[in-house]
């Protein structure tokens, strides 16, 4: 792709207003998800802050129609509020991805439960009539 047509991707990350399982472990899957972006031939735009509530899920929205975003991409690297989705399916109204990453395979015990948290994501996506693709 040439540097006009490329893909114009939002990066949101999941967050909780209560500390959640493995925050280190988190931290350091949000950082190999941006070195992996950043190797594709896709212009990102990372949302200023993490999907938390109501109101940061409309202002990640919000922005990333401002900014001409193409195609968001939501990550739980620890697992997300799934009350958020009827906001983003109900703002965005098209397809999203959902990326999650993987437990912590050193760890004795789970570290993020990010899988659990994107089948819930997507599945009321489902229900509201968008298609998120699931990586």
């Amino acid at each position: 792709m040439s540097r006009t047509s490329e893909l114009h991707v939002g990066l949101a990350f999941t967050g909780r207003k209560r500390p959640g399982f493995d925050q280190e472990y988190g931290a350091r899957m949000e950082q190999q998800v941006r070195v992996a972006l950043k190797g594709l031939p896709v212009r990102v735009t990372e949302a200023d802050r993490k999907l938390v509530d109501e109101q940061s899920a409309r202002a990640v929205l919000d922005r990333f129609a401002a900014d001409g975003v193409q195609v968001p991409i939501f990550l739980q690297c620890t697992m997300g509020d799934g009350r958020l989705v009827p906001t983003i399916a109900t703002r965005w109204g098209s397809p999203v991805v959902l990326w999650a990453t993987p437990e912590n395979p050193e760890g004795s015990m789970i570290s993020s439960c990010s899988l659990v948290g994107t089948h819930n994501w997507a599945s009321i996506l489902i229900n509201s009539g968008v298609r998120p693709a699931v990586v």
